[in-house]
């Protein structure tokens, strides 16, 4: 019991002393950039107040130097002082003031902007008011207090009016402070300006208007009653803002002010003197974030350390422990290596085996193909061999023609026709190069082809395919619709191979229209987003469904014992497929069968 209460402890204090530490200087670093945070917006404050007074500062100066206001107190007549008072009041409206209105040197308003308002300034005496009395001095006239005869709040601005050194009154004006306390203090943060006394004249917290920071002395209350700067209100002394000091940081206690409409707890007080306007700006800022932030400081160092002195712990336990799990280990090391051993023994005979059986499947894989090309070859000599006849015919018949027409020849020489020789031999030159064509189509399509797949014209696959299958069409009196594409459609794959194919699907289109009124064979060749399209139907009866299912099978086929092997679309298809494509066959909605070959284009090949 003793020595867990032991280790308790040792693991509490370093945490409870480092979240302490943490928590204060969270706080001193937090209370700080508060602290610069409230500079920065009591003086964004302080400038929203004093950039609008600005402009009125000089505005009275403007209008005594250039307005008829000088005549108007020379010569008060009810003409002057009329129009005196339409301008004032067109000035106000113009310049957005409250008030502005011409004071004579007894203290006596002759005309105001409000003249024709209930609470006219005209024939009000306000030589009590420090702005007038300082203006009659010869300067700037300023001041700020409740209107005894509006009851608003305003500022002050008042300045001589003289005529050639003679001094005939004061004009001035005045600004609303209510209208320009509605657009300063808008922040969160409570905001208040007093006067030198002490006293509240501008806040975000109207609760605070007239109240002071200490009570006053009975001199300052005289002056008050004597310029009638607060004229009635009730000035009255706001509770003692408890204090309090952390890690050398002042805050105060805003709830003492609650009942004044202040919502601010614990804050730091920023003021901040403002010698032009005769004013003190005061800013609480809640210090409730930077309190969260402390405590949240102080949770992780305290998460942090209480990690650190467990990992320690555990450090010095396992240090205990790996003595003892260095002898396990030794003795379990001996048996681990024997296993390993055996095992790797065991593993070396198993890839010996699969290096055999690969060894194995890759030499049946050749002997596959090699099987498959000669069957191919064997297809395409027994494609020869049907053909042997129509293509002896093919050549004897230009021979025999070459023969004619040199005879010919030589007996128009012996004639001088050189005209009509040489219209016999042009015609002889024609004939070897249809006999060279076929003979050159016959070499491609007997050589055993092994090159790889390359860029093909399908539109001249076809052309050859069909120039071999001429005869044959020919004697079976059928009809091939060809329907070449507009632009060469270039596809991978073979010449001959895909000639082979082709040369394939005409010779089952022959043998599916036997005994059909109408032997027709349409072909067309076309582009496609993928590559090429090759479409081949015929006027036969169609497929049978056993057909369409087991038509790429190898040996099987619909002909007679002795016809054909069924090989025929077994090599197409394998050959369309070496090449990335696809053939299928389906029947025509208007009869026939029609069989697709899909081709991948060059642009294929290379994304590969």
């Amino acid at each position: 019991m003793t020595r867990r209460l032991t280790t308790l402890l040792a693991l509490a204090l370093p945490v409870m002393l480092a979240a302490a530490l943490a928590w204060l200087w969270a706080w001193a670093t937090g209370i700080d950039a508060m602290r610069r945070d409230a500079d920065s917006e009591i003086a964004l404050a302080v400038a929203r107040i004093e950039t609008p007074l600005a402009k009125f500062k000089e505005l009275p100066r403007v209008l005594a130097d250039t307005g008829p206001f000088a005549e108007t107190l020379a010569a008060r007549d009810e003409l002057s002082i009329e129009a005196s008072n339409r301008l004032l009041e067109r000035l106000v409206s113009v310049t957005g003031a409250s008030d502005i209105y011409l004071i004579d040197t007894d203290g006596v308003t002759v005309a105001a902007s409000n003249w024709n308002e209930p609470r006219s300034f005209v024939g009000q005496n306000f030589s009590y008011r420090p702005y007038f009395s300082r203006a009659m001095e010869g300067a700037l006239g300023r001041f700020y207090a409740i209107g005894t005869t509006s009851k608003l709040r305003g500022f002050y601005f008042a300045v001589p009016v003289d005529v050639q050194g003679t001094r005939l009154g004061v004009l001035t004006v005045k600004v609303d402070v209510d209208e320009l306390e509605a657009e300063a203090l808008t922040g969160e943060r409570d905001v208040f300006f007093t006067d030198p006394h002490g006293v509240v004249f501008l806040a975000s917290s109207p609760g605070l208007l007239y109240r002071t920071l200490e009570p006053l002395p009975p001199d300052a209350l005289d002056a008050i009653r004597q310029n009638r700067q607060y004229d009635g209100a009730e000035i009255l002394t706001l509770p003692k803002l408890p204090a309090r000091s952390v890690a050398g940081r002042e805050t105060v206690d805003g709830t003492a002010w609650a009942s004044e409409g202040v919502a601010t707890g614990e804050a730091i007080l920023t003021r901040l003197d403002l010698p032009r306007l005769d004013l003190i700006a005061h800013m609480l800022t809640p210090v409730e974030p930077v309190a969260a932030q402390a405590r949240t400081v102080a949770a992780i160092a305290a998460l942090a350390s209480l990690v650190i002195a467990l990992v320690i712990a555990l450090l010095i336990q396992r240090r205990r422990r790996l003595a003892e799990r260095l002898a396990i280990q030794a003795r379990a090391r001996a048996g681990l290596e024997a296993r390993v051993a055996e095992r790797t023994a065991a593993l070396t005979r198993t890839n010996r085996q699969l290096s055999a059986e690969i060894a194995d499947r890759r030499a049946a894989e050749a002997a596959l193909r090699q099987a498959q090309d000669d069957l191919i070859q064997a297809s395409k000599l027994s494609a020869l061999g049907q053909m042997s006849a129509g293509i002896s015919h093919e050549l004897n018949q230009p021979l025999a023609a070459i023969r004619s027409f040199a005879e010919n020849a030589q007996v128009l020489i012996s004639r001088a026709r050189t005209d009509e020789a040489a219209a016999n031999l042009g015609r002889i030159a024609e004939l070897t190069s249809r006999m060279a064509r076929i003979i050159s189509n016959l070499r491609a399509f007997a050589r055993r082809e092994g090159e790889p797949a390359t860029e093909v014209a399908l539109d001249r696959i076809v052309t050859d395919a069909l120039e071999l299958m001429e005869r044959r069409l020919a004697a079976e009196g059928a009809r091939v619709d060809w329907h070449p594409p507009e632009a060469p459609v270039i596809v991978r794959g073979g010449q001959v191979r895909l000639g082979q194919v082709v040369m394939n699907l005409v010779a089952n289109a022959l043998d599916a229209m036997t005994g059909t009124s109408e032997r027709c064979i349409e072909i067309r060749a076309e582009p496609t987003p993928e590559g090429g399209r090759l479409t081949l139907r015929d006027t036969g009866p169609g497929l049978s469904e056993e057909a369409r299912r087991n038509l790429f099978d190898p040996f099987w086929t619909t002909k007679s014992v002795g016809e054909g092997l069924g090989l025929g679309l077994s090599i197409s298809f394998g050959i369309v497929e070496s090449f990335g494509g696809r053939i299928r066959a389906t029947n025509h909605p208007d009869g026939g069968a029609v069989f697709t070959i899909d081709l991948p284009g060059v642009h294929v090949e290379a994304a590969e």
